[in-house]
């Protein structure tokens, strides 16, 4: 639908839709076809950029995402955390200042520290339309 036109705008990247340890794993680094020694060819970790895989840390994100005890996937994110930090397929740069771009006439404009951005509280002044 996007390539017809359907949609009058679009997020057109990845962000996080709600704050679960998965929603910032699986995305990334989660990769069903590829091997260490050729990257990641298809998955999270391939249209993400970073190409990572890992067979342990696929089996670890499955098994979490499986989990319904707490505590036990508690366990699971503390081991892909490990494993995560030893092979390093990110290096985070962090910038101190967010930026969000809108025209004059949106009010309501707010970005979280999540980077949520809520559209119900968005309006548009159609009477300052320049």
């Amino acid at each position: 639908n996007l390539r017809k036109g359907a949609y009058p705008s679009y997020l057109g990247d990845w962000y996080p839709d709600f704050l679960d340890a998965d929603n910032y794993l699986q995305p990334f680094v989660e990769c069903p076809q590829g091997s260490a020694e050729a990257g990641c060819e298809s998955g999270g970790a391939q249209t993400q950029g970073s190409f990572y895989y890992s067979s342990k840390v696929n089996d670890l994100i499955a098994q979490q995402r499986q989990t319904a005890d707490p505590a036990a996937r508690a366990e699971i994110l503390a081991e892909i955390q490990t494993e995560l930090a030893a092979d390093v397929p990110y290096i985070p740069l962090w910038q101190s200042k967010d930026y969000l771009f809108v025209q004059n006439s949106v009010q309501g404009v707010v970005l979280n520290p999540s980077q949520y951005l809520s559209f119900a509280v968005l309006e548009v002044n159609t009477a300052d339309d320049e």
